[in-house]
């Protein structure tokens, strides 16, 4: 069952000057704040109503003591509209639709993120994915260019760049979304778009050689369309047999007829599999309010691998929306646990998040939900698949967008 966790007084304090952002503590402000334990394990993207983001560095057990939300004192303020945020070893990757760069930070030791370089951009090229291939090569995608850009993510420099264009459907422009590592290819998925909404009907992806930086395939399936996320949310995962899963789910979910669900390319392979699909829209949920739910379509938004047959998302349906909401902005998406072998899908026992924020990533054996929610109870909640235990860690004074773990 969804459970809170007992809140224990900590004494904290941390300082702050009216008008900045500060990263040294007293005594004299904000006793019940965070402040750095030295313990800092995830980095949350935070965002206000004007579309200011912030990112800040938490220890998460330190965060659960504190009586209060947690503020953004701490926080470093990330110049983008909604900053998505990607991490590796000690350090985390943030970027954001109108950003200009993809900025590296490491953790200093009073808990505050510190720059170490940024990797330039164009301007409004929505930077969509990352992936890491070893401590000296990474990949990002340029939605809004159809480009990927290889760099350096310990010096920030620019390897090469991939151009995608070339794999433009007919009437539609090359948007490169979710990127994964399978093996020594990275796949990068292909969103084919006109617009914001309209796009090919089906799932598009390419398959590169990490070694040469060449594209070895381009491969498509109708049985899914809008393969993959444009934001930094889990989207794809390899099992522990090398497999690789897709989620498909056009529009959000919102894209009425489009087939979605989940596809597969088997460990080294080419194709997407003929002998696997899950059709997610009519799978039957179990679980927290998944009665009424099962009345409209669902779709699989965001996927992350657990063990075995097993893993944990975020499904898209409607039927959690309240009925003065709207799909902007609505609360809509609920964390589940999935079966991807035996096709089914469990709604577990915690909120459902916003349109601005429904951030999710594994931490350790673990899973965190970074929700904004309706009500006073905007904040970080965890999922134990081993024991099936929900909670609420600690809640924000501003709405949580993302949440990604980094090495102590």
């Amino acid at each position: 069952m969804f459970r809170k966790p007992i809140k224990r007084t900590v004494f904290i304090a941390a300082a702050a000057t009216a008008g900045v952002l500060l990263f040294s503590c007293t005594e004299d402000n904000n006793p019940s704040g965070y402040v750095s334990t030295g313990d800092e394990d995830a980095v949350l993207i935070t965002r206000l109503d004007d579309g200011v983001s912030y990112a800040q560095a938490v220890d998460l057990a330190a965060a659960g003591e504190l009586n209060d939300p947690l503020s953004q004192r701490n926080a470093t303020q990330v110049i983008s509209d909604w900053a998505f945020t990607f991490s590796y070893g000690k350090h985390v990757y943030v970027s954001g639709y109108d950003a200009s760069d993809v900025t590296r930070y490491g953790i200093g030791s009073d808990g505050s993120l510190r720059e170490e370089g940024s990797l330039s951009i164009p301007a409004n090229a929505w930077p969509a994915g990352m992936a890491f291939s070893c401590e000296t090569k990474a990949y990002v995608s340029l939605y809004a260019t159809g480009r990927v850009i290889a760099f350096n993510p310990e010096t920030m420099e620019k390897i090469t760049s991939i151009d995608l264009t070339g794999y433009a459907a007919e009437g539609f422009n090359v948007s490169p979304a979710s990127m994964i590592i399978q093996g020594n290819r990275l796949v990068v998925t292909l969103h084919q778009m006109q617009g914001q909404m309209t796009f090919d009907a089906k799932a598009h992806a390419v398959i590169i050689d990490i070694d040469k930086d060449t594209v070895i395939a381009h491969i498509t399936d109708e049985r899914g369309s809008w393969a993959g996320s444009r934001e930094s949310v889990p989207s794809m995962f390899v099992d522990d047999e090398g497999d690789l899963y897709i989620a498909c789910s056009a529009c959000f979910g919102m894209a009425g007829e489009a087939p979605e669900g989940i596809l597969r390319i088997k460990n080294g392979a080419t194709e997407f599999d003929e002998d696997y699909f899950w059709d997610v829209s009519g799978t039957t949920l179990e679980g927290e309010g998944g009665d009424a739910a099962n009345e409209l379509p669902s779709t699989l938004y965001s996927v992350s691998y657990y063990k075995g047959t097993k893993g944990v998302g975020i499904l898209i349906n409607t039927a959690f929306m309240a009925e003065d909401e709207d799909m902007m902005t609505g609360h809509y998406y609920k964390p589940v646990e999935f079966d991807y072998a035996a096709k089914t899908i469990t709604v577990l026992d915690l909120p459902t998040g916003g349109g601005y924020g429904h951030g999710m990533n594994r931490y350790g054996e673990k899973f965190l939900f970074a929700f904004e929610v309706a009500g006073d109870e905007n904040g970080v909640y965890e999922y134990d698949p081993a024991t099936g235990d929900t909670k609420l860690l600690f809640t924000t004074e501003a709405p949580p967008c993302y949440i990604v773990e980094i090495e102590k």
